[in-house]
């Protein structure tokens, strides 16, 4: 409805201003106020980069989001050795104020070098449209849902037990407050957020679900491998010990740097097979063949994985990570890709953005079962 280079302009804006914040950040309130605001900008970054490809011909949008996808594997590969590197020799604040002189070169070179071509019924009429697409009847039954959903999570078998009457209410709140978005979506229509035709489209609910899924065990294996649970807060009172360590740094005992390079084969790996799967995929037109492919080598890496002892010779944590590398890179995108073929092309950011979606509860949703079934084990 509005023009991705505004979108993506915008959620630069936040994310560099949430980004300051947390920089300079004098307690966790203001920490926690500053990761809110990035995180908007984030998720509209993460959204507006993938709609990219629908610029392009149909056959070419593998290649570019593999290359999209291939570029946030180089990320992931230098961003834990930077952050490791300026948490140890400088100060965690850095790992947020790097953020701005790089954000600001990128969205120069993105808006002078990116013009996509306008589509029809994309123009900003008036405040009052904006706020009727903004679709507040959908916000505030879809909003409120997801936060009862979190907390549940957040505090089921930690704060309170799971059976207490807080949790279940929580979680009866998140089921109803879905259900009721979701018959508003209906009974809009065309103008919902999230319109029925969208959700309803098979292929769209099934890369979705595909999505929820993959990313859940991509994301607790990313989340322990190599980072140390849970992360000392700043401000708090001096680390705990605590018995739910990542594998490198708790059981290898490996500084934030090290974790770093250590992972490096998982990235690495993920990063060409983002871009030769992008070309493939681009050459024989079936991303749902690679979906299948993805979900192979992810059960047997899953299942290596499960294997780790004190002493797991490198040569093993090395070609586990290079297998299961395998299948995070293609189950990252191939939901986008199917969801976009499926979808024409006034859907194809809709689509895209409930994908996304799936993908992030599903990652926020494992890693905090992980982490509750962690210390029932401890």
């Amino acid at each position: 409805r509005y023009s991705v280079r505004w979108i993506y302009s915008i959620s630069m804006l936040f994310f560099l201003v949430g980004s300051a914040v947390c920089g300079a950040a004098p307690n966790s309130h203001s920490l926690i106020i500053g990761r809110a605001l990035a995180g908007v900008g984030c998720s509209g970054l993460l959204v507006a980069a993938f709609l990219v490809p629908i610029l392009v011909a149909p056959a070419k949008r593998p290649i570019i989001l593999g290359l999209l996808s291939g570029s946030r594997g180089l990320a992931t590969t230098f961003g834990p050795l930077i952050g490791g590197v300026l948490t140890e020799k400088v100060s965690w604040r850095w790992n947020f104020y790097i953020n701005l002189p790089i954000g600001a070169v990128i969205q120069i070179a993105f808006f002078l070098l990116v013009h996509p071509p306008k589509r029809d019924h994309e123009a900003f009429t008036s405040w009052t449209e904006f706020l009727r697409t903004l679709d507040l009847f959908g916000l505030v039954a879809l909003l409120p849902s997801i936060v009862c959903l979190l907390l549940a999570l957040q505090w089921g078998g930690l704060k309170y037990a799971w059976q207490d009457a807080r949790i279940i209410v929580l979680l009866v709140l998140a089921g109803i407050l879905a259900i009721a978005f979701i018959s508003v979506e209906i009974w809009q229509g065309p103008k919902a957020m999230l319109p029925s035709r969208v959700f309803t489209q098979r292929t769209v609910s099934a890369a979705s679900f595909f999505g929820f899924c993959t990313v859940s065990a991509i994301f607790v294996l990313t989340y322990y491998l190599p980072m140390y649970l849970p992360f000392p807060s700043p401000f708090s009172h001096p680390p705990q010990p605590t018995d739910l360590k990542s594998w490198f740094q708790g059981v290898k005992s490996a500084t934030p740097i090290q974790s770093g390079i250590w992972t490096l084969p998982w990235v690495i790996t993920s990063t060409i097979v983002s871009l030769a799967g992008g070309i493939l995929m681009s050459k024989v037109g079936h991303p749902d063949l690679f979906m299948g492919i993805a979900t192979i080598f992810g059960a047997i890496g899953s299942g290596l994985f499960t294997t780790f002892t004190v002493d797991t010779s490198t040569g093993k944590w090395i070609g586990y990570q290079i297998i299961f590398a395998v299948s995070s890179s293609l189950c990252s995108v191939t939901p986008l890709m199917v969801a976009q073929q499926a979808l024409p092309l006034k859907d194809i950011p809709i689509g895209s953005g409930l994908v996304m979606f799936s993908q992030t509860v599903g990652a926020y949703v494992s890693i905090r079962l992980y982490h509750y079934s962690e210390v029932e084990t401890n």
